[in-house]
């Protein structure tokens, strides 16, 4: 199924070739260090923190976020029973970061609509050449089809920023009951 496709690439012989350019849903997370406020020792829980960041904040940096959810779900959960503020403080920062992404895209299917209609007013003058109309007629095509697919990732999108704000919340009101249930 690709070997058709691929005869249609089209590269220069004169350079090397050794690697492979790729578009990507969302960017590779790298952990990095995170701003953590200790108050007292019962702040510092190395195994907790470690487990949050493997099994938690590395899927919703890399985008995953459904595999965040499941992992925090059959693993974080079963030792640790609720998310801390911080740790839902961490998410919101992946939340923004998100909500960011949808802006970008949502600029990106408007850019399309533009292309879009700017290509048809250009196909409604009557002193068109055959040529010109057969132009703009296969840019419209190429445009209808970047649109479909900007139109899917901002869908995309919608449902991801979706899922992260409910996590977010529900993981908010857990951690509330927590702190107002009577210590035991």
């Amino acid at each position: 199924m690709v070997a058709p496709r691929l005869s249609n690439l089209v590269s220069s012989f004169n350079c090397e070739k050794s690697y492979v350019q790729a578009l990507f849903e969302a960017p590779i997370y790298i952990p990095s260090q995170s701003t953590r406020w200790v108050n007292s020792s019962a702040d510092i829980d190395t195994k907790r923190i470690g487990d949050f960041e493997a099994y938690v904040l590395q899927n919703f940096k890399n985008g995953n976020y459904r595999l965040a959810a499941e992992e925090l779900n059959s693993h974080f959960l079963q030792n640790y029973k609720f998310l801390k503020k911080e740790e839902i403080d961490e998410i919101s920062h992946v939340e923004n970061e998100a909500v960011e992404v949808l802006q970008e895209t949502l600029h990106l299917v408007r850019d399309s609509h533009e292309l879009i209609e700017s290509i048809q007013f250009r196909l409604r003058q009557p002193q068109l050449s055959r040529t010109e109309r057969e132009d703009f007629e296969e840019q419209l095509k190429s445009a209808n089809t970047s649109l479909k697919a900007r139109q899917e990732i901002f869908n995309t999108m919608v449902q991801n920023v979706g899922f992260i704000t409910a996590f977010i919340k529900h993981h908010t009101d857990i951690l509330v009951k927590y702190q107002l249930a009577p210590s035991t």
